[in-house]
């Protein structure tokens, strides 16, 4: 809007116009009435004029303004939108400029809470955040209050490694190689599971965390069982130790023999021997 007084105690006045930017051409203005101006955002100075019908020239100081129709730019890089993540502590990253007036302040809003908190300075902040799913919108406004917002970002915090119970092999000894894993896990975020039975130098995965049967050595086994979860929260079921020993012992009688003895004592003879059998790896 461009409004103004003109008067005149003497004669009348006859005309009214502006000079907008310090332009070489002016703009009359109909009547000496108020008027409005269609501008684009940017920064401006304009100055009013008037004369009476004998020509005398009153003018306006040059008053500077500018036009802000553009909200801020706001881009959140974090928390991203659909992700988890295994730490409380949850990153609040962004950047918020405007290109015509100045940034004025910036908030967040926490699973459409009814109270915003405010972010001072419209620095980056740390949420510290229980497990647990999350939305949030970051906003931020001009000196003249055009408002931007981000999209609602939604994320999960989870720092809580799956349950993890292990049944099978137990501290015990099995006459088999045939061994069962068998075992539960929960998780509302599981992601794999496997175990180890020698000290960690292999993995064997567990596809699905399905419960599986493996063959084993003969002798002592240490086995550890893992789960983990998508942002890597590892549980372990701790070490069982067990004992196999599945081969047969093998015994020879040297005598008596299949013979009638006619005389005593009779020598009682016998052979024992183990002899390994051949295995295959844990699988």
């Amino acid at each position: 809007a461009l409004n103004f007084a003109a008067s005149d105690v003497t004669t009348n006045v006859n005309s009214c116009w502006y000079n907008l930017n310090l332009s070489s051409t002016n703009t009359t203005i109909s009547n000496c009435a108020n008027t409005t101006l269609t501008l684009v955002d940017g920064t401006y100075n304009i100055t009013v004029y008037t004369n009476d019908t004998v020509n005398n020239v009153n003018q306006s100081n040059i008053l500077f303004f500018r036009v802000d129709t553009t909200a801020p730019r706001l881009n959140v890089t974090a928390p991203l939108n659909n992700t988890n993540t295994s730490s409380s502590s949850v990153a609040l990253n962004f950047a918020a400029s405007d290109v015509t007036t100045n940034v004025n302040s910036c908030w967040y809003n926490l699973n459409l809470s009814s109270t915003n908190t405010t972010l001072a300075d419209c620095a980056n902040t740390t949420l510290n955040l229980a497990d647990g799913r999350y939305n949030i919108t970051v906003a931020v406004n001009d000196t003249v209050n055009n408002i931007n917002q981000s999209q609602r970002l939604f994320f999960e915090v989870d720092t809580t490694a799956p349950r993890l119970n292990l049944v099978e092999p137990r501290n015990i000894t099995y006459l088999t190689t045939s061994l069962e894993i068998n075992f539960s896990v929960s998780d509302t975020n599981l992601g794999s599971c496997w175990y180890t039975n020698d000290s960690g130098v292999m993995n064997y995965t567990l596809t699905n965390c399905q419960n599986t049967t493996y063959t084993t050595s003969q002798g002592s086994t240490t086995l550890r069982l893992y789960a983990n979860d998508t942002v890597n929260n590892v549980n372990n079921s701790g070490i069982v130790t067990f004992f196999v020993d599945s081969i047969v012992p093998q015994l020879t009688i040297n005598s008596p023999g299949n013979i009638t003895y006619t005389s005593l004592p009779i020598v009682f003879n016998i052979t024992l021997s183990v002899k390994p059998k051949t295995e295959k790896s844990p699988s």
